[in-house]
């Protein structure tokens, strides 16, 4: 019998990830779904505001993060700060 190779491994990995996760339960019924222009409009305007507001989503030679961790920290401060305060 032959060993299971990588990708099959990483496949029931993967499988097991999405029934932890419940992520079947989180999906919305297609009647409550919104599309829409106004919704991509909104979903660009906050696009727009966090890579003006934002250096180091806009260049790529200043401002940038040398560490994920640090770059994940500072965006993720700045949406706080934006959206609940």
């Amino acid at each position: 019998m032959s060993q299971p190779s990588d990708f099959d491994r990483a496949l029931k990995a993967l499988q097991s990830a999405q029934a932890l996760t419940g992520k079947d339960d989180r999906e919305e019924p297609k009647d409550k779904h919104l599309t829409g222009k106004i919704f991509t409009q909104l979903i660009e305007r906050n696009n727009l505001t966090l890579r003006t507001r934002i250096k180091r989503l806009a260049r790529k030679t200043i401002c940038f993060s040398r560490s994920i961790e640090l770059h994940e920290k500072v965006i993720g401060s700045f949406i706080e700060k934006f959206m609940f305060y």
